[in-house]
């Protein structure tokens, strides 16, 4: 996603990330998704999935890692 100022003179290119982490089954436990070089300003938002022994999701929760007040 580009944004250009009125002028035409300023271009800002944003690049958004995710990361994916998985266990030894290849089931995904975490999910993280951020702005480039921005995280200190909005921080990373995260999900995480946690499974029973057949592989099955039990419980997932999602918070952003600037919000001392989740997880």
């Amino acid at each position: 996603m580009e944004y250009y100022n009125t002028s035409d003179t300023l271009k800002k290119t944003i690049t958004y990330i995710t990361e994916y982490k998985y266990n030894q089954l290849r089931n995904l436990i975490k999910k993280i998704s951020y702005v480039l070089n921005e995280e200190l300003i909005y921080g990373k938002n995260i999900e995480e999935y946690i499974y029973d022994e057949k592989g099955n999701i039990t419980k997932s929760f999602s918070y952003n890692s600037l919000d001392p007040t989740n997880k």
